[in-house]
């Protein structure tokens, strides 16, 4: 049985990895994923009160519940990615599905930062 993760979640990884690479300053094809993702919520989030302690499922959920405000769509109560994310696509124009991995996908290939 292989190990690691599956083609679809290898997928949507090169798909969230470019989104960041297209969106953050002061990063390279060699920044680790972890550290290219704390870096463009980091830099999204300047005016907001986080550092480079915080959770990267906090500063997920944080930017998009920025970003959902910005477009003026209801932004989740819950501090939950799924919720943020559907509602992300939403306010975005994108299809919505029920499957979060769907909606990531999505997002970070037809949405903007």
């Amino acid at each position: 049985m292989p190990s690691g993760p599956s083609g679809g979640a290898n997928r949507r990884r090169e798909i969230e990895r470019n989104f960041y690479m297209n969106n953050t300053t002061g990063v390279t094809t060699q920044t680790p994923f972890q550290t290219l993702a704390r870096s463009f919520y980091l830099q999204k989030l300047a005016n907001i009160q986080y550092g480079p302690q915080t959770p990267l499922d906090q500063l997920k959920i944080a930017w998009a519940k920025k970003k959902i405000s910005a477009l003026g769509g209801t932004v989740p109560s819950g501090n939950y990615w799924s919720q943020c994310i559907r509602e992300l696509c939403a306010k975005s124009g994108l299809r919505v599905t029920n499957f979060v991995g769907d909606n990531e996908e999505t997002f970070f290939l037809l949405g903007s930062a």
